[in-house]
């Protein structure tokens, strides 16, 4: 007969080969990564976020433009694109938004900054729906605000009036606006409709309960990015997996299988190639994500712009 001491041990004997086979794939990553070491000639591989240190030893030219925004990179016309950056002005705290034009040879051509105001791109203009003016700088130069054409002298218009301006329009949007605002007794509340169509920038009014259908989503063509660079090694430090037991019951959702550590790229622009690093993930299936990096290339590769998603932000690096 076994005494007790004895069936602790075996007990505790069986479960602890229990634990070990319901999770021998665990300790085996982990012992193996004991094992492994960075090879020397990754060493000195440019962080991710700190290319400008890469690009100081190198005989690329670049310009660079940092947004607190995610951003698109657009055609303007078939001789220009633009990039669009948002800023944080450190001495009033309000956001400013900056436009840069770049020709089909990669050099900065121009560029505005509209402070404290909230413009956005259609098509090829500017335009301020809350100061109703367009601007043809992306165009042509022109700084001028033009305001938008009133229709019927700022009368309020039907809805069948209203369907007529709206069909066919590229773009349109509606917004409230008030008269004697603050003014409770009197206060009265409408709808601005801004429209585009026909290459015209218009507005008009109408009753703030009228229900028109508008086409505010619009958007420029963003140029295509790609992943262009090569993982060429992947040092693991991390290895998360299938565990025993297991009480997490991923309400979320489970992230398959992998290591977490450091990615090593090499990235060629022109005839240099520019080798980054950055934290990451490695599945089983050897697949790693992908880094938040993406490049497009010039239609000649006389220049590159490098997007780079950093925070809630995007980086550019303009590349000649």
């Amino acid at each position: 007969m076994k005494t007790p001491k004895k069936r602790w041990m075996v007990i505790i004997l069986v479960l602890s080969l229990i634990y070990l086979i319901g999770n021998s794939v665990s300790i085996y990553r982990n012992i193996e990564l004991l094992f492994q070491h960075l090879p020397e000639e990754y060493i000195n591989y440019s962080n991710l976020y700190s290319l400008d240190d890469a690009f100081s030893n190198s005989t690329l030219e670049t310009d660079k433009f940092k947004s607190i925004y995610n951003e698109q990179v657009v055609w303007v016309n078939d001789s220009l694109i633009a990039i669009t950056v948002h800023t944080k002005d450190s001495l009033t705290d309000k956001t400013n938004v900056s436009w840069y034009k770049i020709n089909l040879k990669g050099e900065l051509m121009d560029s505005i900054t509209f402070r404290n105001e909230y413009v956005d791109n259609i098509d090829s203009y500017l335009i301020n729906q809350d100061k109703n003016y367009y601007s043809t700088w992306l165009m042509d130069g022109d700084v001028t605000q033009k305001p938008f054409r009133l229709i019927e002298g700022g009368k309020l218009l039907e809805k069948e009036e209203a369907d007529v301006y709206l069909k066919d329009a590229v773009y349109s949007n509606s917004d409230y606006f008030y008269e004697n605002r603050n003014d409770f007794e009197n206060e009265k509340r409408f709808k601005k409709h801004v429209v585009y169509k026909h290459n015209e920038w218009f507005q008009f009014y109408t009753k703030d309960d009228l229900q028109l259908t508008v086409n505010r989503y619009y958007s420029n063509s963003d140029l295509e990015f790609k992943d262009i660079g090569e993982l060429v090694y992947f040092y693991k430090k991390d290895w998360y997996g299938d565990h025993f037991p297991d009480f997490t019951l991923y309400i979320n959702g489970k992230d398959p299988d992998h290591w977490t550590g450091t990615s090593f790229l090499n990235l060629k622009i022109k005839d240099e190639i520019l080798k980054i690093q950055h934290y990451s993930k490695k599945y089983v299936d050897d697949s790693a994500r992908k880094m938040p990096l993406d490049v497009y290339e010039g239609l000649n590769q006389n220049f590159y712009i490098l997007k780079m998603e950093i925070d809630n932000g995007h980086t550019f690096y303009l590349i000649k």
